[in-house]
């Protein structure tokens, strides 16, 4: 029986060691973009869809030439996000790319 225990060992050893190289040539997962869109622009209010973000949360809003414009969530009633703009809105077109980019550091 010890025999087989040492077998035993011995194979564990090579397929762990089989493993560590495998590992080694993985490459890191892709990272999703979460991204909404816009559907709905009253005044200087914004509403999007297909995006979660909590209150106090900054989004950015892709413009029609592929700018972006900074945006705060202020609110959200079921599905939709409502955004204010942090600075001059220019160029923004329904169902632009909306993306969440975490909170706001004071």
């Amino acid at each position: 029986m010890p025999e087989l225990a040492s077998l035993k060992q011995q194979i564990t050893r090579q397929v762990n060691i089989r493993l560590l190289e495998q590992k080694n040539h993985l490459s890191p997962p892709p990272r999703y973009l979460v991204q909404g869109k816009l559907v709905r622009m009253v005044g200087l209010t914004l509403e999007a869809i297909g995006v979660q973000a909590p209150i106090g949360s900054i989004c950015q809003v892709e413009t029609a030439n592929g700018d972006t414009i900074e945006t705060e969530v202020v609110g959200f009633a079921g599905e939709k996000l409502y955004l204010m703009p942090t600075a001059e809105v220019h160029g923004l077109i329904p169902n632009a790319k909306v993306i969440p980019l975490g909170q706001r550091f004071h």
